[in-house]
């Protein structure tokens, strides 16, 4: 049903349509040329205030703003561009390069999509909530996961929010208005499957021989739980050798996850003798505030370039190795194998979530318990070596391949 509000003011009739747009007519006075606009604004107020600045301008003779049959739009009428307004938004967005670059991606599919779907839509105040449905709805029909959606829809919810938020007058939140008819289904859990350690052993001494780079940071994921990009960005100054430990604190290529994720813990013995033996055949002898790891061409790793020398590696992997264990193999399976030693070690699941960089469930844990670097290592790091140590000697079946051990 379309919006009864109609009003005259002065020469200019506004009303709003029934698609929720404001729009103005009037009869130039001296001319006598039927003058339509399309008013950008939220409200009624807002119309009834655009109406009056129509108005005025036609009794101070400034009509001929009005005269042409396609009126000439300002920046002050439609607002930045929509390129411009994403790229504006996501620059505001706290986070470190690796998260922009992901925003910029979901924006540059809404833009493909917008060029394909309409062509005509510009600025961002020609965006409307039945265009986000449209596009939400296109890249269900094409197959995409659901955390692809989501991923691809942040930045465009962070930009409406944004631009609202900033210029009232003149933008509405138009991803909140599209909210209810746009709904992302989550499949079912996948049970996880982790390594076992005999498979976990002989796939570190593949890469320490095949992918070098790669493998101290591999063996920090899978003796110490570390995120892959909380292993790629550490510094000199992160690792204190003497205290054994390794601190996750924000850096020029990383920003961690959540709050739980800035911690400072033991590390296995044996994943920091791999961490020393890569430095010590490293031509490069950083300073403190420089990163351990560097990739080939001598630069700090990011998200990027850490995703494109994993999947080379893999690739090679399974084609050279012919690793059974590896045709599914996700570079995130490492700490998922920290993990699952762990637990089968028996040790406390609110330490080894203190350990990993969980926030804690529980108050207690979030607020007032105090856990010391020496009680994760007595009671997550001393077991899982003593796991690690025991079942990490491969057993292999007649034609050489890795078979599993019972656990």
């Amino acid at each position: 049903m379309a919006n009864s509000f109609r009003k005259k003011v002065g020469f200019v009739t506004v009303w709003q349509d029934a698609n929720e747009q404001f729009k103005a007519r009037f009869q130039h006075p001296l001319t006598n040329q039927d003058v339509r606009r399309t008013l950008q604004v939220g409200a009624e107020e807002e119309a009834i205030q655009a109406a009056l600045a129509l108005n005025r301008a036609v009794l101070e003779d400034r009509g001929l703003l009005f005269l042409s049959a396609k009126p000439r739009k300002t920046v002050a009428d439609m607002g930045p561009t929509i390129a411009d307004a994403l790229a504006e938004s996501i620059r505001m967005t706290r986070g470190n390069e690796a998260t922009r670059t992901r925003y910029q991606k979901g924006a540059n599919l809404f833009q493909d999509w917008l060029r394909a779907n309409q062509p005509s839509v510009q600025h961002w105040a020609d965006l409307r909530p039945s265009m986000i449905i449209a596009w939400v709805q296109s890249m269900k029909a094409t197959g995409k996961a659901c955390d692809t959606m989501r991923l691809a829809l942040t930045p465009i919810r962070r930009s409406s929010a944004y631009w609202a938020a900033e210029r009232p007058d003149l933008f509405r939140d138009i991803v909140k208005g599209a909210g209810k008819q746009i709904t992302l289904e989550r499949p079912p859990m996948q049970p996880v499957t982790a390594l076992a350690p005999e498979q976990v052993a002989q796939f570190l001494d593949w890469l320490k021989e095949n992918a070098p780079r790669l493998w101290p940071m591999a063996y920090l994921s899978a003796l110490s739980g570390l995120r892959m990009m909380e292993a790629a960005s550490l510094r000199h100054c992160d690792i204190d050798w003497t205290a054994g430990t390794a601190t996750i604190a924000d850096t020029a290529t990383h920003k961690p996850k959540n709050r739980g994720s800035y911690r400072t813990i033991p590390v296995m013995p044996e994943a920091l003798a791999a961490v020393r033996e890569h430095l010590d055949g490293s031509k490069v002898q950083g300073m403190r505030e420089d990163p351990v790891f560097l990739h080939a061409r001598g630069r700090p790793w990011n998200q990027s370039n850490l995703v494109t020398a994993w999947q080379r590696a893999l690739k090679e992997a399974r084609e050279d190795s012919g690793f059974a264990f590896l045709a599914d193999f996700q570079p995130h399976r490492l700490r998922a194998a920290f993990s699952t030693m762990a637990s089968r070690a028996k040790v406390d699941h609110r330490l080894l979530q203190r350990y990993v960089g969980h926030v804690p469930s529980d108050v207690l844990g979030m607020h007032y318990e105090s856990i010391t670097v020496e009680v994760l290592r007595k009671e997550i790091v001393d077991p899982v070596a003593r796991y690690w140590a025991t079942n990490k000697e491969a057993k292999e079946d007649a034609d050489g391949r890795i078979l599993a051990k019972t656990q």
